[in-house]
C-alpha cells in the first residue's frame, strides 16, 4: 500500500488513484516537516501501522520550495543545495 500524507495537495495529487491512501494533516510545511518540533508526523505514520511492504509519500506544495528554501538560504548564508540537503537528511530520519 501507497500511503501519501501532507497538505491539500496530498489529497488533489493522488485523488482517484486506487493504491494511493492520501491522509490531509492540515497546513503542514515542507520546512516543519521531520524537524525537531514537528509531533505530527510521527505521529500520524505510527497510526498508519506500516508494513516492510508499505511506501509513505510526505506532500507538500510548491509553495512551500519557493517560499522557504531560497530565503532560508539568503537568510542562514547557506547555499540552497545546502538548505535542500538539510531538509532530506530530516524527511530520512
Amino acid at each position: 500500500m501507497i500511503h501519501a500524507v501532507g497538505d491539500s495537495h496530498a489529497v488533489a495529487t493522488f485523488a482517484g488513484i486506487a493504491e494511493v491512501t492520501s491522509y490531509h494533516v492540515g497546513p503542514v510545511t515542507m520546512w516543519r516537516l521531520g524537524s525537531p518540533d514537528d509531533v505530527l508526523l510521527p505521529a500520524v505514520v505510527a497510526q498508519l501501522g506500516l508494513g516492510p511492504h508499505d511506501m509513505l509519500i510526505t506532500c507538500c506544495g510548491e509553495i512551500d520550495v519557493r517560499c522557504h528554501v531560497g530565503p532560508q538560504a539568503e537568510c542562514q548564508g547557506r547555499s540552497t543545495h545546502a538548505v535542500l540537503a538539510e531538509l532530506a537528511k530530516r524527511y530520512l530520519n
